[in-house]
């Protein structure tokens, strides 16, 4: 921490024409290295910097926080490119690049592997690139392929919360949670090799808290805390009795009902699926629709709601331009 203190503070007192000159450095590093050519077309590289050796940090409470990042030799790197193009010359003296591939199925440019969870990373293109593009286009017409099946999906899962069959009941609770939640699916994980973030089906009992400001009666409160993806904390208290959740038949009641009961005679550590695996919530979304996953409730649910707040504002747009008249005529 003093060091990079120290930095902070040299940076500081640079003058103008040294901070031009570095600047003037990054650009020509940037022009060199950051830009790829793609089926005939310039393309941006997003992250063409290796990641310089320290002390990994991790996510959250990650168990390997500390551990050291060790320097990535050129013989640990894996280049992509066409057959016809001149490999890069290795600028390390005494080093050469592990491998170089030629395989035009892989939108990575080049790959080698961390020593700390022993992944393997990647460069790849920038996020304003044509490929990036398409990505999203994707996934945003997956959100509208699904907006034409959300009701006769939401119809199936809503007789799947009453049904007598336990493990059924919780694929139905699940996908209610996805779909109004947004929670993402979850997974089960190996804490002593990354941090104990929570997805839905591996939400565990004491990660529920019923009734949690004790007001007893009919009340339908649930607060939810656990980490979520990358550790981020989710703490809500949801009110399953809320008109939001029960209008249209929309079965607030009968979910808090069913997490009742999952998590009836459970110990804290227990899961509240303890009957459904990712595997088969995962296997079930895509025999409902081609390429339907969690993410796609989300980017729907988002989207929708978007285009609901964006309609008001144009409406009342709409109505701030009319005279007096015509708003009473209204």
């Amino acid at each position: 921490r003093v060091h990079l203190n120290e930095q902070k503070i040299i940076k500081k007192a640079i003058t103008d024409e040294e901070r031009k000159m570095n600047k003037d450095q990054r650009n020509e590093a940037m022009f060199k290295f950051g830009y790829a050519i793609v089926d005939g077309h310039i393309e941006k590289v997003g992250n063409y910097n290796m990641e310089p050796p320290g002390a990994f940090r991790g996510r959250g409470e990650h168990p390997k926080m500390g551990k050291l990042k060790q320097r990535v030799a050129p013989e640990q790197v894996q280049l992509n490119m066409s057959e016809c193009s001149r490999v890069p010359p290795c600028i390390v003296p005494g080093h050469a690049w592990g491998d170089v591939r030629h395989d035009p199925q892989v939108q990575w440019l080049s790959q080698w592997k961390e020593n700390i969870n022993n992944q393997v990373k990647y460069m790849q293109l920038a996020a304003q690139s044509s490929f990036k593009g398409k990505s999203d286009r994707s996934k945003y017409n997956k959100a509208a392929l699904l907006c034409e099946n959300i009701d006769k999906i939401r119809d199936s899962y809503k007789k799947k919360l009453k049904s007598k069959s336990l493990e059924t009941k919780q694929l139905g609770t699940a996908m209610w949670v996805i779909d109004r939640l947004a929670l993402r699916v979850g997974g089960e994980k190996d804490t002593d090799e990354e941090a104990d973030t929570v997805g839905c089906c591996s939400l565990r009992v004491e990660h529920l808290h019923f009734d949690p400001n004790g007001e007893g009666g009919d009340n339908c409160e649930i607060e939810l805390e656990f980490l979520g993806k990358d550790s981020m904390l989710f703490k809500q208290t949801i009110d399953f009795g809320a008109a939001m959740y029960n209008d249209d038949n929309g079965m607030g009641t009968t979910v808090y009902q069913n997490f009742k009961t999952f998590c009836k005679k459970k110990k804290p550590s227990q899961d509240v699926f303890d009957s459904l695996t990712p595997t088969a919530l995962n296997a079930h979304l895509k025999e409902i629709m081609e390429g339907l996953t969690a993410k796609v409730f989300r980017t729907y649910n988002a989207s929708k709601t978007l285009q609901d707040e964006l309609r008001k504002t144009e409406d009342l747009v709409s109505w701030k331009r009319l005279t007096a008249a015509e708003k009473v005529v209204e």
